[in-house]
């Protein structure tokens, strides 16, 4: 099973940065099967929620700060479509949500300047999950290291 876990773990990492692969939910399920098979470190069930969390977040952070740098909504959604066609498609979630929002806003104002604003929102949005998934699943290689290893 700690074969499993650390598999689970190490692909986490990877999908933190990997757009395909769910990094969060790996490291939450390689917790939850620590937590399985280890009943007494119970609080740590926490942070298996707060993967999920971050899973989800993860897919609407930039469509949100697409909003919050004063993008219309239709950039917004064109953020969000983005990337999720991004998971799919060629370019990835990094492109594929900044061309979203750029193709949104631009269909709203016909202003380049505003478009390209609103893209770059987006890629600070995805960039900024990046960063939160890569610092969740980083601490559950250190949390499983120390709780369940040494």
């Amino acid at each position: 099973m700690e074969v499993l876990i650390w598999i689970l773990l190490i692909a986490g990492l990877v999908g933190a940065v990997v757009p395909a692969l769910p990094g969060p939910i790996f490291s939450a399920i390689a917790l939850a099967l620590a937590l399985y098979t280890d009943p007494s470190n119970q609080a740590n069930w926490g942070w298996v929620v707060l993967g999920l969390v971050i899973f989800i977040i993860d897919y609407l952070l930039p469509s949100y700060l697409t909003k919050k740098g004063g993008a219309s909504p239709r950039a917004s959604k064109g953020a969000l479509i983005g990337m999720l066609l991004g998971l799919f498609t060629g370019p990835g979630m990094l492109l594929s949500g900044a061309i979203g929002a750029f193709l949104g806003e631009y269909s709203v104002t016909k202003e380049a300047s505003k478009s390209l604003k609103a893209a770059l929102f987006a890629m600070l949005g995805v960039v900024s999950g990046i960063v939160v998934k890569v610092i969740y699943c980083a601490g559950m290689i250190v949390l499983y290291s120390i709780e369940w290893v040494l």
